[in-house]
Protein backbone atom coordinates (compact mmCIF):
# COMPACT_ATOMS: atom_id res chain seq x y z
CA UNK A 1 0.00 0.00 0.00
CA UNK A 2 2.54 2.31 0.60
CA UNK A 3 5.04 1.77 -2.27
CA UNK A 4 2.40 2.72 -4.65
CA UNK A 5 2.14 6.32 -3.60
CA UNK A 6 6.57 6.18 -3.74
CA UNK A 7 6.37 4.60 -6.92
CA UNK A 8 4.41 6.60 -8.58
CA UNK A 9 6.12 10.13 -7.26
CA UNK A 10 9.16 8.54 -8.80
CA UNK A 11 7.65 8.43 -11.97
CA UNK A 12 8.16 4.79 -11.92
CA UNK A 13 4.43 3.82 -13.08
CA UNK A 14 4.71 0.10 -13.62
CA UNK A 15 6.43 -1.00 -10.16
CA UNK A 16 3.59 1.45 -9.07
CA UNK A 17 0.75 -0.03 -11.02
CA UNK A 18 2.14 -3.32 -10.02
CA UNK A 19 1.68 -2.77 -6.46
CA UNK A 20 -1.59 -0.74 -6.68
CA UNK A 21 -3.25 -4.03 -8.06
CA UNK A 22 -1.97 -6.39 -5.37
CA UNK A 23 -3.26 -3.64 -3.13
CA UNK A 24 -6.55 -4.04 -4.76
CA UNK A 25 -6.65 -7.69 -4.77
CA UNK A 26 -6.04 -8.26 -1.13
CA UNK A 27 -8.77 -8.62 1.30
CA UNK A 28 -6.69 -6.88 3.71
CA UNK A 29 -6.78 -3.28 2.87
CA UNK A 30 -8.46 -0.77 4.51
CA UNK A 31 -11.46 1.06 2.28
CA UNK A 32 -10.06 4.42 2.44
CA UNK A 33 -7.10 3.64 0.70
CA UNK A 34 -9.01 1.63 -1.99
CA UNK A 35 -9.57 4.57 -4.09
CA UNK A 36 -6.07 5.57 -3.79
CA UNK A 37 -4.90 2.34 -5.29
CA UNK A 38 -7.66 3.10 -8.39
CA UNK A 39 -6.68 5.97 -8.83
CA UNK A 40 -3.08 5.65 -9.07
CA UNK A 41 -3.74 2.18 -10.86
CA UNK A 42 -5.36 4.44 -13.59
CA UNK A 43 -3.02 7.08 -13.30
CA UNK A 44 -0.12 4.93 -13.65
CA UNK A 45 -1.19 3.60 -17.01
CA UNK A 46 -2.11 6.53 -18.64
CA UNK A 47 1.15 7.73 -17.93
CA UNK A 48 2.45 4.81 -19.54
CA UNK A 49 -0.14 4.78 -22.24
CA UNK A 50 -1.41 1.71 -21.24
CA UNK A 51 -4.44 0.01 -22.70
CA UNK A 52 -7.77 2.28 -22.86
CA UNK A 53 -9.78 -1.32 -22.08
CA UNK A 54 -7.30 -1.74 -18.98
CA UNK A 55 -8.10 1.10 -17.69
CA UNK A 56 -11.55 1.11 -18.17
CA UNK A 57 -12.08 -2.20 -16.53
CA UNK A 58 -10.16 -0.41 -13.25
CA UNK A 59 -12.79 2.55 -13.74
CA UNK A 60 -15.45 0.63 -13.85
CA UNK A 61 -14.75 -1.54 -11.23
CA UNK A 62 -14.06 1.48 -8.96
CA UNK A 63 -17.74 2.85 -9.92
CA UNK A 64 -19.10 -0.35 -8.90
CA UNK A 65 -17.21 -0.67 -5.60
CA UNK A 66 -17.73 3.28 -4.98
CA UNK A 67 -20.80 4.02 -6.80
CA UNK A 68 -21.94 7.31 -4.72
CA UNK A 69 -18.39 9.39 -5.28
CA UNK A 70 -17.67 11.56 -8.63
CA UNK A 71 -14.12 10.29 -9.01
CA UNK A 72 -14.95 7.33 -11.27
CA UNK A 73 -17.32 7.97 -13.32
CA UNK A 74 -14.92 11.25 -14.09
CA UNK A 75 -12.25 8.73 -15.35
CA UNK A 76 -14.85 6.28 -16.89
CA UNK A 77 -15.74 9.24 -18.82
CA UNK A 78 -12.66 10.45 -20.03
CA UNK A 79 -11.64 6.86 -20.89
CA UNK A 80 -14.62 6.47 -22.68
CA UNK A 81 -13.79 9.87 -24.86
CA UNK A 82 -10.33 8.38 -25.53
CA UNK A 83 -11.81 5.69 -27.20
CA UNK A 84 -14.31 7.54 -29.06
CA UNK A 85 -17.22 6.13 -27.28
CA UNK A 86 -19.01 9.72 -26.80
CA UNK A 87 -22.19 9.20 -25.80
CA UNK A 88 -21.72 7.12 -22.96
CA UNK A 89 -18.37 9.04 -21.88
CA UNK A 90 -21.38 12.12 -22.01
CA UNK A 91 -23.34 10.03 -19.59
CA UNK A 92 -20.41 9.14 -17.23
CA UNK A 93 -19.16 12.89 -16.83
CA UNK A 94 -22.75 13.94 -16.21
CA UNK A 95 -23.00 11.61 -12.83
CA UNK A 96 -19.24 12.43 -12.03
CA UNK A 97 -21.13 16.62 -12.14
CA UNK A 98 -24.12 14.97 -10.34
CA UNK A 99 -22.31 13.62 -7.29
CA UNK A 100 -19.83 16.73 -7.40
CA UNK A 101 -23.01 19.06 -7.20
CA UNK A 102 -24.67 16.30 -4.96
CA UNK A 103 -22.11 14.80 -2.61
CA UNK A 104 -23.20 11.91 -1.04
CA UNK A 105 -22.45 12.73 3.41
CA UNK A 106 -20.93 10.22 5.60
CA UNK A 107 -18.51 8.86 2.70
CA UNK A 108 -15.41 7.88 3.97
CA UNK A 109 -12.50 7.69 1.22
CA UNK A 110 -9.89 9.23 -0.10
CA UNK A 111 -11.35 12.23 -2.09
CA UNK A 112 -9.23 13.76 -5.16
CA UNK A 113 -12.29 15.67 -6.99
CA UNK A 114 -11.90 18.92 -6.37
CA UNK A 115 -13.15 22.71 -8.39
CA UNK A 116 -9.96 22.11 -10.25
CA UNK A 117 -11.20 18.52 -11.44
CA UNK A 118 -14.94 19.03 -11.98
CA UNK A 119 -13.85 22.42 -13.87
CA UNK A 120 -11.85 19.36 -16.22
CA UNK A 121 -15.05 17.72 -16.55
CA UNK A 122 -17.15 20.76 -17.42
CA UNK A 123 -15.20 21.66 -20.66
CA UNK A 124 -15.41 18.22 -21.73
CA UNK A 125 -19.29 17.99 -21.31
CA UNK A 126 -18.93 21.28 -22.97
CA UNK A 127 -16.80 19.63 -25.80
CA UNK A 128 -19.23 16.95 -26.41
CA UNK A 129 -22.58 19.12 -26.32
CA UNK A 130 -20.30 21.39 -28.84
CA UNK A 131 -19.65 17.50 -30.97
CA UNK A 132 -23.80 17.24 -31.19
CA UNK A 133 -24.40 20.90 -32.36
CA UNK A 134 -25.92 22.09 -28.81
CA UNK A 135 -24.36 25.86 -28.16
CA UNK A 136 -26.60 26.23 -25.32
CA UNK A 137 -25.53 23.28 -23.17
CA UNK A 138 -21.60 23.84 -24.14
CA UNK A 139 -21.88 27.26 -23.32
CA UNK A 140 -23.28 26.20 -19.41
CA UNK A 141 -21.07 23.53 -19.26
CA UNK A 142 -17.85 25.58 -20.30
CA UNK A 143 -19.10 28.24 -18.06
CA UNK A 144 -19.53 25.87 -15.36
CA UNK A 145 -15.71 25.21 -16.29
CA UNK A 146 -14.06 28.75 -16.17
CA UNK A 147 -16.15 29.22 -12.46
CA UNK A 148 -14.30 26.45 -11.35
CA UNK A 149 -10.90 27.19 -12.64
CA UNK A 150 -10.40 30.31 -14.67
CA UNK A 151 -6.30 29.92 -15.19
CA UNK A 152 -6.28 26.47 -16.58
CA UNK A 153 -4.95 27.04 -20.39
CA UNK A 154 -6.93 23.98 -21.70
CA UNK A 155 -10.04 24.99 -20.85
CA UNK A 156 -9.88 28.64 -22.25
CA UNK A 157 -8.23 27.21 -25.64
CA UNK A 158 -11.11 24.58 -25.56
CA UNK A 159 -13.58 27.31 -25.11
CA UNK A 160 -12.05 29.56 -27.32
CA UNK A 161 -12.82 26.66 -30.21
CA UNK A 162 -16.36 26.49 -28.95
CA UNK A 163 -17.09 30.08 -29.50
CA UNK A 164 -15.05 29.82 -32.61
CA UNK A 165 -17.10 27.36 -33.85
CA UNK A 166 -20.64 28.61 -32.28
CA UNK A 167 -20.19 31.41 -34.48
CA UNK A 168 -19.79 29.98 -37.40
CA UNK A 169 -22.79 27.58 -36.92
CA UNK A 170 -24.94 31.09 -36.08
CA UNK A 171 -23.45 32.75 -38.73
CA UNK A 172 -24.65 29.95 -40.77
CA UNK A 173 -27.78 29.51 -39.82
CA UNK A 174 -28.67 33.62 -40.01
CA UNK A 175 -27.50 32.91 -44.08
CA UNK A 176 -29.61 30.48 -44.46
CA UNK A 177 -32.29 32.21 -42.89
CA UNK A 178 -32.12 35.70 -44.53
CA UNK A 179 -31.94 33.61 -48.39
CA UNK A 180 -35.35 32.09 -47.17
CA UNK A 181 -33.66 28.47 -46.12
CA UNK A 182 -32.24 27.92 -49.04
CA UNK A 183 -28.45 28.00 -48.97
CA UNK A 184 -25.39 29.33 -51.22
Amino acid sequence: LYFVPCYFDLKQYDEALRYARLALDSPAQAITGRTEMYHMAIESLRQMNGSLDEMLRLAEDAVSEFPDIPEFYGERGMILCGMGRFSEAKEALLKSIYYFENPVEDIHVDRYFTKKTAAIVYSRLGELFMMENNIEEAAAYFDKALFCDDKNQSILEARNRFLHQAVEQLMKESETDAHGGAEK
